[in-house]
């Protein structure tokens, strides 16, 4: 029998550390996400994320990019209710979402 090799993920403490995942659908294969630069400004928290779209041809199916990096929240200016804009290399806002951070 073959078993695949699954790597076992990062384990993640959400006593003293937190998630930031993106990600999104994407109709084609060969596309990959990056989490480039995470800074905080009071209470929100400034992403900026980057697309690297595949050269040359690509399989035509659903695909779902995405990237997941944990933040020791000791590192964080303020804690509470706090807003998570992610951003394009330009600066332009891709989304953004508030959730509560102890």
């Amino acid at each position: 029998l073959f078993t695949p090799y699954k790597p076992l993920p990062p384990s993640v403490d959400f006593n003293t550390e937190f998630v930031i995942a993106y990600g999104f659908i994407h109709h084609s294969g060969g596309t990959t996400v990056e989490i480039l630069n995470v800074t905080q400004s009071a209470d929100t928290i400034s992403i900026a994320v980057v697309d690297h779209l595949p050269e040359g041809p690509a399989t035509m199916a659903a695909t779902y990019p995405h990237h997941i990096i944990k933040i020791k929240k000791l590192e964080l200016l303020q804690r509470g209710n706090l807003t998570f804009i992610f951003t394009d290399v330009n600066g332009t806002q891709l989304r953004n979402v508030t959730r509560f951070v102890r």
